[in-house]
């Protein structure tokens, strides 16, 4: 059976990964508190994400969870 679990708007990460393959760039808009960051972190090990967050208490949130490395700013 296909893999189900699925990112928020219901395509399965198999249908993706078939898309973009095992290294994609991420561009992440609105990342919050990082849990997609963390789910396209385990589907796409060898991405490189950058991610978004204009609501610096999300991006609190991001930074103290410690779910990637973190600059505010750049």
């Amino acid at each position: 059976m296909a893999d189900v679990r699925h990112f928020n708007r219901g395509i399965a990460k198999e249908e993706i990964r078939t898309l973009v393959g095992d290294s994609p760039f991420i561009i992440e808009i609105g990342c919050n508190d990082g849990t997609d960051t963390q789910e396209f972190l385990k589907t796409f090990p060898n991405s490189h994400i950058i991610c978004f967050e204009p609501d610096s208490r999300a991006l609190a949130r991001f930074c103290q969870i410690g779910r990637a490395s973190c600059r505010e700013r750049v």
